[in-house]
């Protein structure tokens, strides 16, 4: 079909294929470690002397404040309700801010406890 759309076009083999995506795979993943490099020095401990949720959720909101983000779009934690609390404040503050991303619907994404608690499942079970 393609020579009879373009006659000088030549479909590439397989083997080109998979260079090509191999290369741009190294490329992508290049870029990718070049982002989380430059995010290392972000990484803060703090101190909360308050294990409320509003209160983890204002020294979050201090953090992001400090580091110069303004743009969230998940925060993962696990299901402690003091947790859920932090990203609820959190979501708050965004809204205000007009930052919030894709109404809300994303922010709070539990994926650490859940996927330990499946694999629990599964240890269990074997």
């Amino acid at each position: 079909m393609m020579k009879e759309a373009q006659p000088r076009f030549k479909i590439p083999n397989r083997k080109k294929i998979a260079s090509l995506v191999w290369d741009l795979y190294a490329l992508e993943m290049a870029k990718i470690k070049s982002v989380i490099g430059d995010q290392r020095r972000r990484i803060n401990f703090t101190k909360t002397t308050s294990h409320k949720g509003d209160d983890i959720g204002k020294v979050l909101e201090t953090c992001l404040s400090n580091w110069g983000i303004d743009k969230v779009f998940t925060i993962t934690v696990d299901n402690a309700s003091t947790n859920e609390k932090a990203v609820e404040y959190m979501g708050k503050r965004l809204k205000e801010m007009g930052t919030l991303l894709f109404d809300d619907k994303y922010l709070h994404l539990r994926c650490c406890h859940i996927i330990n608690l499946i694999v629990k499942s599964g240890l269990e079970v074997s």
